[in-house]
């Protein structure tokens, strides 16, 4: 990247993509069924990378280590550190021991190979030889609880809004839980409906309809659209093994009448019926109710344990 900013004949880059996207899956093959290139996943969720271009492309001040510091039964192994910033210098500290100051060059990043031990990485930011910020990834114990973030305090009661709720995997501690991929159940009450759910894995076969997901990397995103009934909107979000969370908005009535004619589809709800095949072969008119568990190990490819 500092090669082409630094070529004047050159009037930026111009990157692909900034989502990751459904089909061509690159640079992996089948499985995957999205790309795996964009700065941003499938639900928006940040990758790494994304601190990089934040750094060089805003006037934002950056200072991001990558990657997580969960690395189990790896104590021998070196683990290669990446720190994105646009300090002018930034320290490596490894559970209070520094691994060194380093100067950061323009449109660039700073690495660091460190023999890996749990606790706490953390990285100092430099300025005039103050120390400006600091950051930290530690290492997370077991899954214990949920968190869940919703975008908005309120939407519309216009049958069109819609609010994001982002789900986080946490140990007893507060600690983000990178490696986590808990089954999480979703469940609304109130004036609102599931419109999709996601979890940014470019793997996933699992369906968007379905009220549970499966955490990639610790986190799931639920997408909730208004009716038209004002009121409290409520997601529940459970685990087998993880303590449940709750979570509130409100829809809010329109002030003004509607300048658009609202979708006549209603409650959108997956498909409960399957044709049962016999194992001849032969097609059978008979159909059978399936259980949620039943549908999601269909879409998902993989059984819930």
């Amino acid at each position: 990247m500092d090669f082409t900013m630094n070529l004047k004949k050159l009037g930026g880059t111009f990157i692909w993509t900034g989502f990751d996207y459904r089909g061509e899956p690159t640079p992996f093959g089948w499985p995957n069924v999205s790309s795996d290139f964009g700065i941003l996943d499938l639900c928006g969720f940040r990758k790494d990378l994304s601190y990089f271009f934040e750094a060089w492309w805003s006037d934002h001040e950056v200072l991001h280590i990558m990657p997580h510091w969960n690395w189990e039964n790896r104590e021998k192994d070196t683990i290669d550190v990446w720190v994105y910033s646009n300090f002018p210098e930034v320290e490596l500290l490894l559970n209070g021991k520094s691994l060194g100051k380093k100067t950061m060059p323009k449109y660039k990043h700073l690495e660091w190979k460190v023999p890996y031990s749990k606790g706490v990485l953390e990285a100092k930011a430099f300025k005039n030889g103050m120390m400006v910020a600091e950051t930290i990834v530690k290492t997370a114990e077991s899954p214990a609880k949920i968190a869940v973030e919703a975008n908005r305090k309120s939407i519309n009661a216009d049958e069109q809004d819609v609010v994001v709720f982002n789900i986080s995997i946490l140990d007893k501690n507060n600690t983000y839980c990178p490696e986590a991929d808990d089954v999480l159940r979703f469940s609304v009450t109130g004036p609102g409906n599931i419109l999709g759910v996601g979890n940014g894995n470019p793997g996933s076969h699992e369906s968007d309809k379905l009220p549970m997901r499966r955490a990639f990397h610790g986190k799931a995103q639920v997408i909730v659209q208004s009716t038209g009934v004002p009121g409290d909107v409520t997601l529940t979000v459970t685990s087998e093994k993880l303590i449940p969370q709750t979570i509130t908005i409100s829809s809010k009535a329109l002030d003004t009448p509607l300048m658009y004619v609202p979708s006549s589809v209603r409650n959108i709800e997956v498909l409960k019926f399957y044709p049962e095949i016999p194992q001849d072969g032969q097609s059978n008119t008979r159909k059978k109710q399936w259980t949620l568990e039943e549908m999601y190990e269909r879409t998902a490819g993989y059984i819930i344990k």
